[in-house]
C-alpha cells in the first residue's frame, strides 16, 4: 500500500471508515448487492513493518486460504512476478448459509480512476492478455477492445472476479467504492458525488467495450459515499 494521504484520498477515507464506522460501509455495500439483511465482515490487513502504515493490502488470491486449488490455479492464470492486483479491502458476505467474497476497489479522484496501462514485461504481458481475452469472451466484449491500456485496473478487477466466480466456482462480488467531495493538495479533479461519477463510469465502460448487461453484471456493484 502506498503512503496514505493526510486527510484526503481513497485509502485515507476507506481506512477511516473501516476503523471508525464499518457499519456504514457494510450497509452501503449490502444495499448495492441487494442483500440488506446479510452480514459482512472485513478482513484485517496483513502486517508489513516495511510499510509506512505498518500493514499492506491483500494481493492476488492470497485471501482464499481454504482452497489450495484456487491458489495454484491463480499461479498459472495470472503472472506471479511484478505487481499483482492489490485489494483496497476484502470482505466476507454471508447470507442464507452462503459465503461470498467481496473484492473492493475504492476511488476518490478522476486521475486515479483513469488508471495507466500495464507495465508488465513480455512474458507476463502475454499471460495477462490471455486472461483478459478469456474474460472478454465470457462477458461478450469484442476482442478489438484493448484492456491493457487506460482503465487497465478496472479490467483486471473484472478478470479477477471472473477467475473466482466462473473458473473456480468460488462465490464472489466486485464492489467499486466511489467517494464524493474529496479535496487534494494538488487540486486534482474530484467528483462531488454520484452525479459526477456516473459519466466517468460510462466513459470507462464504453472504452472497454462493456455491454450494459453482461454475464457478471449481477455481481459488479457501484457504491457512492460522501467524504
Amino acid at each position: 500500500m502506498s503512503q496514505i494521504g493526510d486527510g484526503y484520498g481513497s485509502e485515507f477515507h476507506l481506512r477511516r471508515i473501516l476503523a471508525e464506522d464499518p457499519g456504514t460501509l457494510s450497509s452501503a455495500v449490502l444495499g448495492a448487492c441487494g442483500l440488506p439483511n446479510a452480514s459482512l465482515e472485513w478482513l484485517p490487513f496483513p502486517r508489513d513493518p516495511k510499510s509506512p502504515s505498518g500493514d499492506r493490502e491483500l494481493r492476488g488470491m492470497e485471501f482464499v486460504t481454504e482452497r489450495r486449488d484456487v491458489l495454484e490455479a491463480w499461479k498459472t492464470w495470472w503472472p506471479q512476478s511484478g505487481r499483482p492486483p492489490s485489494w483496497d479491502a476484502i470482505g466476507r458476505l454471508t447470507h442464507e448459509d452462503v459465503t461470498e467474497w467481496v473484492l473492493l476497489e475504492a476511488k476518490a479522484n478522476h486521475v486515479e480512476f483513469c488508471s495507466p496501462p500495464t507495465g508488465a514485461g513480455d512474458s507476463s504481458r502475454r499471460k495477462i492478455e490471455g486472461a483478459l481475452k478469456e474474460t472478454k469472451r465470457h462477458l461478450g466484449v469484442h476482442q478489438a477492445f484493448r484492456w491493457t491500456d487506460t482503465y487497465y485496473q478496472y479490467a483486471n478487477r473484472l478478470a479477477s472476479l471472473y477467475f473466482l466466480q466462473i473458473k473456480m466456482k468460488e462465490p464472489a462480488r466486485l464492489v467499486f467504492l466511489y467517494f464524493g467531495g474529496d479535496a487534494f493538495p494538488d487540486q486534482r479533479p474530484c467528483p462531488e458525488g454520484r452525479r459526477e461519477w456516473e459519466p466517468l463510469l460510462s466513459a470507462c465502460h464504453q472504452t472497454l467495450g462493456l455491454p450494459e448487461e453482461h454475464a457478471l453484471s449481477a455481481r459488479v456493484h457501484d457504491v457512492f459515499l460522501e467524504v
